[in-house]
């Protein structure tokens, strides 16, 4: 049923289920059309939050590409305007070839452009909150040595009188003997571990200084489990239609032609409160973490409970009782300016 919310349980909103978390499906255009969902375009405050969003948009495609061609035009170009010979020659050929790809592909980009749109399907849903929320945050740093030597310098204690100390030039020493040590050995005269057994008789070892350099940060991952007993078929159907969206949208599409896939849609995750005691109302959880877009990368579905399958009398075989396990994958790596701004905005923080 176009632009329809499927929720679980029915009493979703009530006293009992006051928190729930709301998935809103964000697909490209062309996917949308082609499986006849219904979907608007999106509004001010979608484009603005996805906008934000610290992380490459499909908006900036054709853009790209026409900047691309032409620097490839550029140096082919010259190239192709200087005295050749030789290997200069099949250089500017294979430039120019660069450079007409490019032309094309730009000319192309502008028919697929439409392509590239987003849109929000009209069709959300509405789950009950299952278990405690975490969001985990993971920063990646690696472990480094830097050296003595480096190490003094790193430090802004590193000079001349340094590089001339007792233990600098012994420790210079030692690495100049025992690489020169190395050659005996390497043409057969024998091991000979002089640095080993310098460290072994002085029972004293190069500082390493080692330090942490920031790499990176992961991206924050969330994970949903249901457990679905629908009480009666219209609940039953919801919990199909649900199971059958998540299924569809975490699966990408393919072009006309079979040439490309089609990145699969996005989700947006809110928790929500209900607001006062209107159940058809709710708003924005601020007290739990706001996501970002997210990517549904695993969705396992278990039919039947304790490993048996049982089904409803009369409805062809709609199981009893249905599990369904998501993880999320958020789309954008977070920075202090994102969290600080989302802080400063009062609408909830990452």
């Amino acid at each position: 049923m176009p632009g329809q919310i499927y929720q679980y349980p029915q009493e979703l909103g009530d006293k009992r289920f006051p928190n729930m978390v709301k998935f809103n499906i964000f697909a490209k255009k062309i996917t949308a059309a082609k499986g006849q969902r219904a979907y608007t375009n999106l509004d001010a405050s979608d484009k603005q939050s996805r906008a934000n969003e610290n992380r490459s948009k499909a908006e900036n495609y054709e853009k790209i590409t026409k900047r691309a061609s032409f620097i490839a035009g550029a140096v082919g170009g010259y190239y192709a305007g200087k005295k050749t010979s030789g290997d200069n020659v099949s250089k500017a050929w294979e430039l120019g070839k660069g450079f007409l790809g490019g032309t094309l592909a730009a000319g192309g980009m502008a028919l697929l452009d439409e392509n590239q749109e987003t849109v929000k399907l009209k069709e959300s849903i509405s789950l009950y909150v299952p278990q405690s929320v975490v969001a985990a945050y993971t920063a990646n740093w690696d472990e480094t040595d830097l050296g003595p030597f480096g190490g003094q310098i790193g430090a802004g204690s590193g000079g001349l009188t340094d590089i001339m100390s007792t233990d600098a030039m012994e420790l210079g020493g030692r690495g100049a003997i025992a690489a020169a040590a190395n050659v005996p050995s390497a043409v057969g005269i024998g091991d000979l571990d002089l640095g080993s057994l310098f460290e072994a008789t002085s029972k004293k070892i190069g500082n390493p200084y080692k330090e942490q350099l920031f790499k990176s940060m992961g991206f924050r991952q969330f994970s949903f489990q249901y457990q679905f007993s629908p009480k009666n078929e219209k609940e039953a159907q919801s919990v199909q239609a649900i199971i059958s969206l998540f299924k569809e949208n975490m699966h990408p599409d393919v072009s006309e032609d079979g040439m490309m896939l089609i990145y699969p849609s996005e989700f947006s995750i809110e928790f929500h409160v209900r607001k006062g005691d209107d159940i058809e109302k709710s708003e924005i959880n601020k007290n739990l973490p706001k996501i970002s877009s997210c990517a549904l990368k695993n969705c396992k579905v278990t039919y039947g409970p304790d490993g048996m399958l049982n089904t409803f009398k009369n409805t062809g075989g709609m199981p009893s009782e249905t599990t369904m396990e998501l993880q999320f994958v958020e789309l954008e790596t977070l920075t202090s300016k994102r969290i600080r701004e989302s802080r400063e905005e009062k609408q909830g923080e990452f």
